[in-house]
């Protein structure tokens, strides 16, 4: 027989980082005393450094976009603020895209105090990201940010924050990479996977903003932070993704790049998860809904009957690999569907009523607004 309990799935996620670095005790044979240094958290003139030659590639963005109004209030410009970076020798800059969403101008402020007019080339919601340009003759003597590997990022390793936080150009924060591979939910509903967690104080204005290693190389654009008790995490969209933006060049026939749709809403199974519902199997992607007209109904995924997300009813399918490669988490099932467009034929294993089956998809765009 089921049992009746209430079970109730959340997860709490806190990294506390803490960076000692300490330096071991010298003793003399003769005294047995011992003598401390002082511990050295970064060598300065390296930040230093690091921070001259490239915060001039760092620009302030500042937005206007029209407020809806009300019945008794008018419509009236709203405006906002970020940061972004420079990235060749065209005068392309990215940035958050939830910097510049909705807005009807943009301007970026140098680090010399110039203001210039800019314009949204790209974007890319489901990852945050924004692709601006500006005249690049205005640009002269600058040299863009280089572009790191964000899969080669360790944690522990350097990282070095730098944008308008609050407003205040030309600002520079240093910690460490305290986390890889964080999966964080986006401002188009879609979680953005492989985030770099980082313990450099990141605040509002440092949006688009880059972080770097500590050759200088941008490894991440700072996107969101999560408050903490004692302080907030910041995290970064990789630049690996962002590059994505900037894989198409001056093609400006697609405006806006979209990742792939399955259309489902789910959560991970897990065995007390499994045990309730009556599963056999202890691991995948548990199917609460499926949105519609999306790939996902016209291939004949199942949802699960009633419930919510906290009490899930039974009937779902359960999604456990995509093209033959194992899938367990809902993170994972976006990693595997970031690795293919829009328009892709993708395999789906699904366990089913106790039996396995093979389900072939094809993926659609994602869109501005889901149906569910």
């Amino acid at each position: 027989m089921k049992s009746t309990k209430t079970f109730v799935y959340s997860t709490l996620v806190m990294a506390m980082v803490l960076g000692v670095f300490a330096v071991g005790a010298v003793l003399s044979p003769r005294l047995m005393t011992s003598t401390h240094a002082s511990p050295v958290l970064y060598d300065e003139e390296q930040v230093v450094s690091l921070y001259q030659r490239s915060n001039p590639a760092v620009v302030e963005v500042r937005t206007v976009s029209q407020s809806a109004g009300g019945f008794f209030r008018p419509a009236a410009p709203a405006t906002g603020q970020g940061s972004g970076f420079l990235v060749d020798d065209q005068g392309h800059i990215l940035t958050n895209y939830h910097v510049v969403q909705n807005a009807t101008q943009v301007r970026v402020t140098l680090h010399d105090g110039r203001s210039l007019d800019a314009r949204v080339v790209r974007t890319g919601p489901a990852d945050d990201m924004a692709l601006l340009q500006v005249d690049a003759a205005q640009l002269s003597g600058i040299t863009p940010l280089p572009l790191g590997d964000s899969d080669s990022v360790r944690p522990g390793s350097m990282a070095a924050a730098l944008g308008s936080p609050l407003g205040l150009d030309g600002s520079i924060t240093v910690g460490v990479v305290s986390g890889v591979d964080r999966s964080r939910p986006g401002i188009a509903g879609r979680p953005i996977t492989g985030m770099i967690q980082t313990d450099a104080s990141i605040n509002p204005g440092n949006s688009g903003g880059p972080l770097l290693n500590s050759a200088g190389e941008v490894i991440g654009i700072n996107t969101s932070i999560e408050q903490a008790p004692n302080g907030g995490i910041g995290f970064a969209v990789p630049v690996n993704t962002a590059k994505l933006l900037l894989a198409q060049g001056n093609d400006e026939s697609q405006p806006v790049v979209r990742r792939p749709w399955l259309g489902i809403s789910g959560m991970n199974l897990t065995p007390e998860l499994a045990q309730f519902l009556d599963i056999n199997t202890d691991s995948g992607v548990y199917v609460l809904s499926v949105s519609n007209g999306s790939p996902a109904q016209s291939a004949g995924l199942r949802a699960a009957s009633g419930g919510n997300s906290l009490q899930p009813g039974p009937g779902g399918d359960v999604i456990t690999a995509l093209n033959e490669r194992s899938v367990q988490t809902i993170q994972g099932l976006v990693q595997r569907l970031n690795e293919h467009k829009p328009g892709d034929v993708v395999r789906l294993t699904v366990h089913r009523d106790g039996q396995t089956i093979q389900l072939n998809v094809t993926l659609g765009e994602w869109p501005d607004t889901i149906s569910r």
